[in-house]
């Protein structure tokens, strides 16, 4: 039905899939925040995303495979048209990012009350410009 004040937490405004299925409330809205000082990280975290040296060793694994069912004549419709070659420039790239990843130191993450967390590192948004210059 229709409300005249809604109220929900900043994911529904940060995310995107949840903004897009509450695209009805937008229209004609004032949208308030509260604790808006808080924003910045809450927009900083919904945009992030975590990757681990076997996300990357799998990823580079499945280009392999790709590369070599291309060398022998298979047509792969997944690969939208990329040749064996650019199979080959591309797992080129992921085996530099992985190097990449792999250089940076880690630091021991505190526990709140649970399991220890594994080392781990985290960087702001604009390091990716650096780390494919």
């Amino acid at each position: 039905g229709d409300a005249d004040i809604v109220f929900m937490p900043y994911n529904y405004l940060t995310d995107p899939g949840s903004r897009r299925s509450l695209s009805y409330l937008w229209a004609d809205s004032v949208v308030i925040f509260d604790e808006a000082h808080n924003m910045e990280s809450i927009c900083a975290e919904s945009a992030s995303f975590d990757i681990t040296s076997k996300d990357l060793a799998l990823c580079i694994n499945e280009v392999e495979r790709c590369a070599a069912l291309k060398a022998s004549g298979v047509e792969l419709s997944m690969t939208d048209g990329a040749s064996e070659q650019d199979l080959l420039i591309l797992k080129a790239i992921l085996l530099q990012f992985e190097s990449v990843i792999d250089s940076l130191p880690l630091q021991a993450q505190a526990s709140r009350g649970g399991p220890p967390n594994p080392p781990s590192v985290t960087k702001g948004g604009d390091f990716i410009y650096e780390m494919f210059a």
